[in-house]
């Protein structure tokens, strides 16, 4: 929803809630209170606003607009206690230069103090306003300088004897910085009253506070920052009031080459967060990615399938022609899937064997090391995975790769997990060794592997050892 803007010189809807009294009435008021506060803004035009009744909070802006486009305040008030209403909707409305589109993190009291100032502000100045006209009948005008005089006398809205504005900040800015702003709001008043001031001598002075919250985003922002943000940011002729307001806090202001260093400086250490923060949550998968013994790995199963398959569809044609042939070539087929089909087929299984004991020995040898303090070589990242990567070079055991270097493959299967199947196709050596070297007390990271590959050659013996149709 797009934000109506008011019609001049401002725009009030009063909601028909259970206010105790007449809404014409509240209107008028309203009214009179924006005419004080925003002819300081001639160069903006205020959005138009309708009002609410609260009754279960403190009073607030919503700046998501209604359906009809205006801005939404609620005040927590009824009856005719006008000078109640002028209270809160100035501080309301003075929200939206302070806050609107702007930012403020942990300064965010600061925008309060701007607000209750406003608030103040209408109060003693409709004090007089009303002396010509007062929109309502009944209320004179000394009420509302009454309210102000209580406000702005309170005891606990005054510097303690003998401090100044920014010693007095020094002992209260971590709990202004730190706790949410209705429960500061104490502390925030005595701001409000050193603030005002300086507006009420200089009221012209009141559109600074459009480029207060102006600034850099900046999760941790000084105070010193903040106000040396607003400094830069503000047009010439508010240069001096910001000036004012940081000499009450003893603030040395900041140029703006400093604030943009300082700046630089927090966006880098962000930057170097986050990789920190990506390197801690991802480290398996930039290890998978960029350790070489990955690839090693992937590329050896690969290679040790390959030649597995190529094996098995040799003797599959071998199988084809033997139906025909001796009694000794039957036996050497029924023999295919345990001790080998033929010395050619033994040729190829002695080559997946040696090739895959080879790599098994070594990387137990490798993990046996490692639990035993070896760890990594010195500038190595160690892997904490050994899982094959999906999708990626080696992930198809049909692949076509070339045979490297045999380490680093993974661990032996769990034995308890092979099935009679699996130790069928194993050669008696192989299996005499897988034996032997599970007694060492292999660890369970490259498990997963090494099964992945025994489902695979169980799922082909499968298929190769179902007899085919004889030719009729």
């Amino acid at each position: 929803m797009e934000i109506v803007s008011a019609k001049f010189p401002f725009d009030v809807i009063v909601n028909n809630d259970n206010w105790k009294a007449q809404s014409e009435d509240i209107q008028a008021v309203l009214l009179s209170v924006a005419d004080v506060f925003i002819r300081h803004f001639p160069e903006n035009q205020f959005p138009a606003v309708k009002v609410y009744q609260e009754n279960n909070g403190p009073p607030h802006i919503i700046f998501e607009p209604t359906e009809e486009g205006e801005l939404q305040i609620w005040l927590s008030t009824s009856g005719t206690s006008w000078s109640q209403y002028a209270y809160q909707f100035g501080h309301e409305l003075c929200h939206v230069p302070v806050n609107m589109g702007g930012t403020t993190g942990k300064n965010a009291w600061f925008s309060e103090v701007l607000c209750e100032t406003a608030s103040m502000y209408v109060l003693k100045t409709i004090s007089k306003s009303w002396r010509e006209f007062a929109p309502v009948d009944g209320f004179p005008a000394r009420f509302h300088e009454d309210y102000f005089q209580k406000l702005i006398g309170d005891k606990a809205r005054q510097l303690p004897a003998g401090k100044s504005l920014g010693q007095w900040y020094v002992e209260n800015a971590e709990e202004l910085r730190s706790k949410p702003v209705n429960d500061t709001r104490n502390l925030g008043n005595v701001v409000s009253n050193q603030i005002f001031k300086l507006l009420i001598e200089s009221p012209d002075q009141w559109s600074a506070v459009r480029y207060v919250n102006r600034g850099a985003k900046m999760e941790d922002k000084s105070f010193e920052i903040f106000i040396s943000e607003w400094h830069v940011n503000a047009p010439d002729k508010h240069k001096t009031f910001v000036k004012k307001i940081a000499d009450l806090f003893e603030i040395n202001l900041m140029s703006e080459q400093e604030i943009m260093d300082v700046l630089k400086k927090d966006l880098k250490d962000k930057a170097d967060q986050v990789k920190e923060q990506l390197g801690q949550k991802k480290p398996k998968e930039k290890e998978e990615n960029e350790d070489p013994a990955s690839d090693k790995k992937n590329r050896q199963f690969a290679r040790a399938l390959e030649l597995l398959d190529q094996q098995q569809q040799a003797t599959a044609q071998e199988q084809s022609q033997g139906q025909e042939q001796s009694q000794g070539q039957e036996q050497r087929q029924g023999q295919g899937q345990g001790q080998g089909q033929g010395q050619g087929q033994g040729q190829g299984q002695g080559q997946v064997s040696d090739v895959l004991m080879e790599a098994f020995l070594q990387q137990a040898q490798n993990m046996r090391a490692e639990r035993s303090g070896g760890g990594v070589g010195s500038g190595q990242r160690q892997s904490d995975t050994g899982q094959p990567g999906t999708g990626g070079e080696g992930s198809n055991p049909n692949q076509r790769l070339e045979v490297t270097e045999p380490s680093e493959i993974g661990e032996l299967p769990d034995l308890k997990r092979m099935t009679a199947a699996d130790w069928a196709k194993l050669p008696p050596k192989m299996a005499e060794k897988l034996l032997e070297s599970q007694r060492g007390g292999m660890s369970p990271e490259f498990r997963e592997q090494i099964t992945h590959y025994f489902r695979i050659l169980n799922e082909r013996g499968r298929k190769k050892n179902t007899p085919s149709k004889s030719k009729k």
